[in-house]
């Protein structure tokens, strides 16, 4: 299949036009049935940071080996640049939904119109628990050591001299939030600046 599937998508493509390769790309999609669909409500229901984490990692994997069969420049592929993979994964997911999705014959559609992806910066201020592990090094002046004992145990901050922190946990995955403090959004333009 994937000597068939290259020669079908380089006679999709013919010449360098980004459209074309666009329609080779969403041909591309097309052979993989449902799946850029349920990336894309994942992406938009579940968060593109927990993708790594999810069943939708192989699915994301063949949409970024699209892109390099078309000739698209998917760019540096990692956790580092995740964002900006997401930003031209969700434009493309977008515009391949917005022309018809897997019920489309990209390889005999006339024009495909491009329309901008949304996304929205959101700031939140919030507040959750956190559970420190460390030492405390306290100085205690008294004549028992059980009553310095007990001191330490029971009023550990009116005795520190220092203190150390080497780990923390957060027992809860939920954060307590407060309010939202900027919201704006960005439009993603799929053109071709967004591969280089």
């Amino acid at each position: 299949m994937k000597l068939s599937l290259v020669h079908i998508l380089k006679e999709n493509v013919g010449g360098n036009s980004f459209k074309k390769k666009l329609k080779a790309y969403f041909h591309y999609l097309t052979l993989l049935g449902d799946e850029p669909k349920e990336l894309l409500d994942y992406i938009e229901n579940s968060g593109w940071n927990s993708l790594n984490q999810s069943d939708f990692k192989s699915s994301y994997d063949k949409l970024i080996s699209g892109l390099k069969l078309v000739g698209l420049d998917p760019g540096y592929v990692g956790y580092v640049n995740r964002l900006k993979e997401m930003k031209k994964l969700y434009s493309l997911l977008i515009n391949y939904e917005h022309n018809g999705g897997k019920n489309t014959d990209f390889k005999r559609i006339g024009e495909i119109e491009l329309i901008p992806a949304k996304v929205w910066r959101v700031e939140l201020d919030y507040s959750e628990p956190v559970i420190e592990y460390g030492s405390f090094f306290g100085e205690i002046f008294n004549r028992s050591k059980e009553k310095a004992e007990q001191l330490m145990l029971n009023y550990p901050y009116d005795f520190m001299s220092d203190r150390e922190t080497y780990d923390h946990d957060y027992p809860e995955r939920e954060k307590f939030a407060e309010e939202l403090t900027n919201i704006s959004s960005e439009d993603i333009i799929l053109e071709p600046s967004l591969f280089t």
